[in-house]
């Protein structure tokens, strides 16, 4: 009897965005590939472990109360400086375990941190192991494991991935399932050095760096659900003025304050106003009492984003890869707000350089910068184009050459 091929995805509940890309994967491979298992877990259900479930916790707290660099400080700088090393001594040997009982064929990752124990992993017992980089840039060295193949989403991001040094010794150094006392110091004391002594970046967002590492790394294009490449025949009853721009705010699956102090700063303007408050019940009932004041129309977490963003002529978002190649594929021009995730500073790159939309330094100067795009949307819809006819067209081309370079000679 033939034995049924598994695939594990592995995802985190930092936000939204590594869970929807996982889904996404799903889709691709229920459809291309129905004789293999899929399976997906989270980070904590593969280590068992209760300080990334707090985390996690803290993460979307402040993301939900737009506490950004609280975040960016202290989980994706300190973490990383500090205690990233610990973290993965204390979860890998669960790791292991939890892989030799699931025994998958194909291991998918779609996080960063977990990367080397699960390639360690992979390599050991000649597993295949994919890295989905869920940013649009994998800015963090941790995004990466020598022996993987990466999906990136743009050129640019192949760019990012190959500018971090292969000679750090998060690369050089395995951490295996028994790993000893002095073997733990010395990695400690080499991982310390690196970025502490030798000054060696813990994160790069910029281009036109020094190539350091032939990780394999492929641009697979826009990734988005299905339904962001398809021209829908359904329409939303918004209420809202036909005769005004529309302009979508959002703030990923959170919400939260962040939308609610944008519109409090443009709802005066002559705009209809979309506002997506994700989770955030709290926030959701504050924008609908801004109603008086403009023509608003709030949402909480909605599967209709896609309709959201195909009525919309600018949109103004805290920068996250999701939503950003949503709207690329909308061809929405984008307004970015400060301040960044050091993770999420990819999205600025990219709208920079293909001329997508503009960073708002401050929420007083969004309401300028809206009127300017509107005036001059023409400039932007050749922009993306530009970007655009450089990937693929469809989901359908998207789905068959990600599934390629997954499923190799099992391909359907």
């Amino acid at each position: 009897m033939v034995k049924n091929k598994k695939i594990i995805i592995v995802y985190s509940l930092f936000g939204t965005g590594h869970l929807r890309v996982a889904n996404i994967i799903e889709d691709m491979l229920r459809h291309v590939a129905p004789n293999y298992t899929v399976k997906k877990v989270t980070t904590s259900e593969l280590t068992t472990s209760s300080s990334i479930q707090k985390l996690e916790s803290f993460w979307n707290f402040s993301l939900k109360h737009h506490f950004i660099r609280a975040a960016d400080f202290l989980v994706n700088k300190m973490t990383r400086y500090l205690t990233l090393p610990l973290i993965e001594f204390e979860s890998n040997k669960k790791m292991y375990s939890f892989m030799e009982k699931e025994n998958p064929d194909i291991i998918i990752s779609t996080v960063s941190s977990f990367n080397k124990g699960l390639g360690y992993y992979a390599e050991k017992n000649r597993k295949k192991f994919i890295v989905f980089i869920a940013d649009l840039f994998p800015s963090y060295f941790d995004y990466l494991h020598p022996t993987a193949l990466h999906f990136g989403y743009l050129e640019e991001s192949k760019e990012i991935g190959q500018s971090h040094d292969s000679s750090l010794t998060y690369f050089t150094h395995q951490i295996s399932s028994t790993i000893s006392a002095k073997q733990k110091l010395n990695f400690l004391r080499g991982y310390y050095n690196d970025f502490f002594l030798k000054r060696k970046p813990v994160y790069i967002t910029s281009l036109g760096k020094e190539k350091k590492n032939n990780f394999k790394i492929v641009p697979i294009g826009i990734f988005a659900e299905r339904k962001h490449y398809q021209k829908s025949e359904k329409k939303l009853e918004t209420g809202l003025d036909p005769s005004r721009p529309t302009v979508l705010v959002a703030s990923g699956g959170q919400g939260g304050r962040f939308v609610y102090k944008i519109i409090k700063k443009i709802c005066q303007e002559k705009l209809n106003i979309i506002a997506v408050c994700g989770h955030s019940q709290k926030y959701y009932r504050k924008v609908t009492t801004l109603k008086s004041l403009a023509n608003v129309k709030a949402y909480t977490f909605t599967k209709d984003l896609n309709l959201l963003m195909e009525m919309s002529d600018v949109a103004i978002i805290r920068p996250s890869a999701s939503i950003f190649l949503e709207l690329i594929l909308h061809q929405v021009p984008i307004i970015l707000s400060s301040p960044v995730l050091s993770n999420d500073l990819g999205c600025v790159e990219i709208l920079k350089k293909y001329g997508l939309g503009k960073l708002a330094r401050s929420y007083s100067e969004t309401k300028n910068i809206v009127m300017e795009i509107l005036s001059n949307s023409n400039e932007y819809q050749a922009n993306f184009n530009h970007l655009l006819s450089q990937y693929a067209d469809s989901y359908e081309k998207l789905q068959t050459n990600i599934c390629k370079f997954i499923l190799e000679d099992n391909f359907i």
